[in-house]
């Protein structure tokens, strides 16, 4: 039987364990970290010996070389060298594909909830302001036909009920752009395939003539109560379908925005943390793939989903975040996140065990000796 069949050199774990301390010890001769000459003797007496055979004394300085090799260059370890060998050193994180959709995702939909926001709060606005021009008017103008210009109800300057019937019809006019505009955002099939189940006068948008009888004044002005009464039938049609409008916009985005946007923002805090870590570890040749990588992913979006039950947070010196930014601080710093709900949990713990104080007693009083018993 051949000799060297019986020694140490036959071992996988110990062909390994000195490659791993040729590695390390290379990496510290080109970082500049100085490693002690015994340390330096041992790994590279264990190579000279490794072809003829390694006994056990030099397996044993082998691997207490490997240990402070490795004490010495921690958080390096043999493996994240091996992730990290070479000069192409990878830069693509597998996670930053995903990353970069999750983000696109999220700033196209924030514009669109700011877009629709913004278009159905100017037209709830203008909805207000129709309603009380429709109201002042219907009270001054009640008949079907009202009279004419020159029997203006007392008290009412032709000026004035003028300029309320143009502010009234312009309010219409700009009431019926932005529920087409937003008709775009909360039904963009609907409105491309079959825009006349939303839109009351679609029938009539390629008419300019009709457009014009149906949304402007006509002229000359001389019946302000047919023109009171022409301008609330057409209003009462552009409300009714901007309302549905705007209603149907706040629950597909309003709802989004509170359930499912603050999970997304804790999602895009956890990737910001992964692919920073990711290039601070390759930059220190450091890194190793982690399996629990996976497992913050699923704890930033239960945060994420804590967190959209609430409505603002204060930070100290009443520093207000909305729960979109804390969202993502959450996924960013999970640790922090769970850290406070335990330390949140104590304190109710310790509320609710804490004994009930028996009511204060007062002491009794001590009797004067030099006053009489009675």
């Amino acid at each position: 039987m051949d000799p060297a069949d019986t020694t140490f050199s036959q071992l996988g774990y110990v062909r390994e364990a000195l490659q791993d301390a040729e590695s390390l010890l290379q990496f510290a001769s080109e970082t500049g970290v100085a490693v002690d000459d015994e340390t330096k003797n041992h790994i590279l007496t264990a190579r000279a010996a490794f072809a003829a055979g390694l006994d056990q004394p030099t397996v044993t300085n082998l691997f207490t070389a490997l240990a402070r090799l490795a004490a010495t260059l921690a958080p390096v370890t043999p493996q994240s060298l091996r992730e990290c060998k070479g000069k192409d050193i990878p830069r693509t994180h597998p996670y930053r594909t995903w990353a970069s959709v999750l983000a696109l995702v999220i700033v196209v939909y924030s514009t669109l909830s700011f877009v629709t926001s913004a278009i159905a709060d100017a037209m709830l606005a203008n909805i207000n302001d129709a309603n009380s021009l429709a109201v002042k008017l219907n009270s001054e103008f009640p008949g079907t036909s009202g009279p004419s210009s020159s029997e203006l109800p007392t008290g009412l300057s032709r000026s004035d009920v003028t300029k309320d019937l143009q502010q009234f019809a312009a309010t219409v006019r700009n009431i019926d752009w932005q529920s087409r505009e937003l008709s775009l955002y909360a039904h963009p099939i609907k409105s491309l395939i079959d825009p006349a189940s939303l839109d009351p006068y679609h029938s009539i948008r390629d008419r300019s003539d009709l457009l014009s009888q149906t949304f402007e004044l006509q002229l000359p002005l001389t019946d302000y109560g047919q023109a009171t009464l022409h301008c609330t039938e057409t209003y009462q049609k552009v409300r009714y379908f901007a309302q549905h409008l705007a209603d149907d916009a706040s629950f597909y985005y309003g709802a989004v925005s509170s359930c499912i946007l603050p999970v997304l923002y804790a999602l895009l805090g956890t990737f910001a943390y992964i692919l920073r870590n990711f290039e601070r570890r390759i930059s220190s040749r450091s890194y190793v793939p982690s399996a629990a990588d996976s497992a913050r992913f699923v704890i930033a979006a239960i945060g994420g989903a804590v967190v959209g039950l609430f409505t603002n947070f204060t930070i100290g010196q009443g520093v207000k975040v909305s729960p979109l930014a804390l969202a993502f601080l959450v996924g960013y710093a999970v640790d922090v996140f769970y850290a406070f709900l335990e330390t949140l949990t104590q304190s109710f713990s310790k509320a609710a065990l804490a004994p009930h104080s028996p009511p204060a007693r007062h002491p009794a009083p001590i009797p004067d000796p030099a006053k009489p018993t009675p």
